[in-house]
């Protein structure tokens, strides 16, 4: 029969020395990890050098494994490792397999699952070739998973998608949600309020769509530029490739952060803003998935793109036909379509009238591209952060640290684009 025995080694050395374990670091913008035994960041030294952090991780690891041999179950009650770690998610991100990660790495699957679980760690040998494979700091692979603060994650496709692109974007939104809280911080509040959608229908879609322009400063009538409001709100906007025409946007809200949507760069500028009003929906209104969730975002970014009492009056001042719709179009800013669904919701026309006229889009070809360009809105939030914080003197690299990147993709994403 095995006794265990929890070994109690840290108080006398000082939170600093901990074998494994983590440190919060106070630096000028945000609260950031830093890994004891890796040379990565700034931030005042402990009382202990890197090597006597590692003679003493050497010795409890030896004295582990004789307490093994001798019956006896070890617990260090001040260094346990429970969750998951950012490897898995990084992995994920990078479109890899645990497979094939494990060829290029030399490091066993067996150890790869273990490692993304929590329950072995990593040695930094073997940290640098997963960072040098997959191009992430070292640091990155071994941030803990806040399981807490998981946010579901809503994103609004045109197609059934393969299950592989949907895990790598969740994986690449719960990344870039580090990079975001590294970069932006403090620097914009969120001024953006959850209202979760009542089960009794008490409030409706198009209620909160209402409270929400109002909280947020929006005027009556046709929205101008809805990135910049939004950003003004402090959501986080990012626009780049998904890789996938499959999906148009996501977005997440874990608790404690803020909000972030991410969108493609393949869709038109009208549709763009319908899908960015629907992702907004869902950080709003919806805590869990739902059968409802998007329908219900539909009707919230309806309402809040083109409200009932404005929209109405210019649908019903002529006949709706498609050339009306799409002087109106350059108006409200949104697609020929949605205009001809809020036309029907709104009963401004007959579901008769509302087929008759989606069949007549279908032969013009405007299901593809319709006519009417509509100013494309691009996101500027990050970019002016990081110009500013350069400006203040800070580096390319303290920035890409703070954001979890390597420094040419950091510049790539970040410096490039704010130039």
């Amino acid at each position: 029969m095995k006794m265990a025995v929890t070994v109690s080694t840290w108080p006398a050395l000082g939170h600093s020395a901990k074998c494994g374990g983590w440190i919060w670091h106070r630096r000028d913008r945000a609260a950031h990890l830093r890994r004891p035994g890796l040379a990565w960041g700034r931030g005042q030294s402990g009382l202990f050098t890197s090597n006597t952090r590692e003679y003493f991780c050497t010795w409890i690891a030896r004295l582990s494994e004789a307490l093994t041999k001798m019956g006896v179950m070890a617990e260090f009650a001040s260094d346990r490792r429970t969750g998951r770690v950012m490897l898995g998610t990084v992995r994920v991100a990078r479109g890899w397999t645990q497979g094939a990660l494990s060829e290029a790495t030399g490091i066993s699957q067996a150890v790869l699952s273990k490692a993304e679980s929590g329950l072995v760690e990593l040695d930094p040998d073997r940290l640098e070739k997963l960072s040098g494979v997959l191009r992430v700091p070292p640091v990155l692979l071994t941030v803990p998973v806040d399981e807490g603060a998981a946010p579901y994650v809503f994103h609004r496709k045109r197609s059934t998608l393969p299950l592989s692109v949907a895990n790598r974007l969740r994986a690449e939104l719960e990344l870039l949600h580090l990079q975001v809280t590294g970069l932006v911080a403090g620097d914009t509040p969120v001024r953006l309020v959850r209202h979760p959608l009542p089960p009794d229908g008490f409030d409706t879609p198009e209620e909160i769509a209402q409270e929400v322009r109002a909280s947020i400063g929006i005027a009556s009538g046709p929205l101008e530029d809805l990135v910049r409001s939004l950003e003004d709100a402090g959501v986080v906007v990012v626009k780049r490739s998904l890789g996938s025409e499959r999906i148009d946007a996501m977005v997440s809200w874990p608790e404690g952060q803020r909000p972030v949507v991410l969108l493609g760069d393949h869709i038109p500028p009208d549709r763009q803003r319908f899908s960015l009003a629907h992702e907004l929906a869902h950080a709003v209104m919806h805590q869990v998935p739902s059968e409802t969730q998007e329908s219900e975002a539909d009707r919230f970014a309806a309402e809040f793109l083109m409200p009932a009492q404005d929209v109405r009056m210019d649908l019903a001042a002529a006949p709706v036909t498609i050339p009306g719709l799409a002087r109106l179009k350059s108006k409200w800013r949104v697609s020929i379509a949605a205009l001809l669904r809020r036309a029907v919701d709104l009963d401004v026309i007959s579901e008769g009238r509302y087929r008759q006229l989606n069949i007549e889009l279908s032969r013009a070809g405007y299901r593809s591209v319709e006519p009417v360009a509509i100013a494309e809105e691009h996101p500027g939030l990050i970019d002016r952060v990081v110009q500013q914080r350069l400006n203040e003197g800070e580096s390319v690299a303290e920035l890409a640290r703070d954001a979890f990147l390597v420094q040419d993709e950091f510049e790539d994403l970040y410096v490039r684009s704010a130039a």
